[in-house]
């Protein structure tokens, strides 16, 4: 009778554990989806077109594995993981919308390269124009240096594209404003005045 007693207190004991240890631990079960989806944030680059929206998600995740190293320091009959499960859902959806957010972000940011190369290729064209106007100089020291740094702004449109086609966006508009730039500097000084003021 004793032993069916003893055996008889063993089970809420043994229930206990099973709560704690069984398999519905967001530590366990969790992890590899919440590094999933801020993964997922990174890889259409929400640390760069949606930083504040990447950021929140990135403090989410690290709350969520601050809860779970809390729970992991406590005796097992006391952890809970109801806190780690809403950390986990939340770092989820905060990742998932900055994986929105950077989509939406980086679409805004290929329309003002475009924007901005095609402002670049203009200002070439129009500097092509006034040199052409010029040909008859061939051979004066300003009219070369003038063709020189056109045959520049052109081989810096190319390489302008190319960081274009492999993604690199703020660096391709940059470059593009700067062309664009050097561009209205050398049409003024083909028509012989002064750069306009912008």
């Amino acid at each position: 009778m004793a032993a069916v007693r003893s055996g008889l207190r063993l089970v809420p004991i043994g229930f206990l554990l099973m709560g704690a240890l069984g398999c519905g631990n967001p530590c366990d079960n969790e992890s590899e989806s919440v590094h999933k989806s801020l993964e997922q944030a990174r890889s259409v680059h929400a640390d760069l077109y949606a930083p504040q929206e990447f950021e929140r998600a990135r403090s989410a995740a690290g709350a969520y594995e601050q809860e779970c190293g809390r729970q992991r320091n406590r005796f097992v009959l006391f952890r809970s993981y109801r806190r780690a499960q809403e950390a986990a859902n939340e770092a989820k959806r905060l990742s998932d919308a900055a994986t929105e957010r950077g989509k939406a972000g980086e679409g805004l940011m290929r329309q003002e390269v475009l924007n901005a190369r095609y402002e670049a290729g203009m200002a070439v064209n129009e500097a092509v124009i006034a040199l052409r106007r010029e040909r008859g100089l061939h051979g004066d020291p300003r009219s070369d240096a003038l063709l020189a740094r056109l045959d520049g702004l052109r081989a810096e449109l190319v390489e302008m594209q190319r960081m274009l086609d492999r993604g690199g966006l703020p660096e391709a508009r940059e470059k593009a404003v700067r062309i664009r730039e050097q561009a209205i500097q050398l049409l003024a000084e083909a028509n012989g005045g002064a750069a306009p003021a912008r």
